[in-house]
């Protein structure tokens, strides 16, 4: 048995990513994968490539990555984004420019196909819904597709019987606090797509940090748990407005919306 992590959408917000590399490091994992958008929206982009560094982590780079490095124009993104943007552009070194730099559009592994958006728009498709989900199920053969870009977490599986289904990966409210966990056992002959929810910016109505670990059974995906953690929303909330970026890039922290 191998455990891998699948983190995606840190933007930025080390806070989250601390506590939810805390938990990553207890329950112990053969690796770690990111899904992209790594900076962007929140204050410390830099803690955060370092610390995707430090844990080793294969990564594909997102949307809001590319944008920083120029191979996005700005004015692709709404008008406040674009504020977030020029910031952060501004802040990074150039060794943390090289490293986004670095990062492919999408990997390719023995078990499974790791994209931010899909197999055929890498960077802004969104896979929200059965339709979006049977494009990708129509453009690609793999077993299993890792995504984020949506923000939120859930799956969809392309059954025996040639039917696309939507699975939730919701767990509570995220009122009750604490951590919460969700598990899929894939079934065999399924094909599935999977989103292990934002890091740093949920957009379901849960404000804790979202992040899901996939067992692997003789490097065939045998499972999928989602996680739900608590982190000081509220500090990375105030280091928003203390860097000068756009407050409701704080605000909805607390949300998670």
């Amino acid at each position: 048995m191998a455990k891998i992590a699948l983190i995606s959408d840190i933007h930025a917000n080390y806070e989250a990513l601390k506590v939810v590399f805390r938990l990553i490091d207890s329950i112990g994992v053969d690796g770690v994968i990111c899904a992209g958008d790594i900076v962007d929206y929140g204050p410390e982009p830099a803690l955060c490539i370092q610390s995707l560094k430090d844990h080793k982590v294969t990564g594909i780079i997102g949307n809001h990555d590319a944008a920083v490095i120029g191979d996005l124009p700005f004015s692709q993104f709404p008008a406040l984004t674009q504020q977030s943007l020029a910031w952060t552009e501004q802040v990074l070194s150039e060794d943390e420019r090289e490293y986004l730099q670095s990062l492919p559009k999408s990997q390719v592994l023995t078990w499974g196909m790791v994209i931010h958006g899909s197999p055929h728009d890498t960077l802004w498709h969104y896979v929200k819904d059965v339709p979006a989900a049977t494009l990708i199920f129509r453009f690609s053969q793999q077993a299993l597709h890792i995504v984020g870009h949506t923000h939120i977490p859930g799956a969809f599986c392309y059954t025996s019987q040639k039917q696309v289904r939507m699975i939730p990966a919701r767990v509570g409210s995220g009122n009750e606090g604490g951590v919460a966990e969700k598990t899929l056992e894939f079934v065999k002959d399924f094909r599935y797509i999977v989103n292990p929810g934002s890091v740093g910016q949920p957009r379901d109505g849960d404000p804790r940090a979202s992040f899901a670990i996939v067992t692997l059974n003789e490097a065939q995906p045998e499972s999928m748990t989602w996680y739900r953690v608590p982190y000081d929303a509220e500090l990375t909330r105030k280091r928003v407005y203390d860097v000068g970026l756009p407050s409701v890039f704080g605000d909805r922290l607390l949300v998670g919306k």
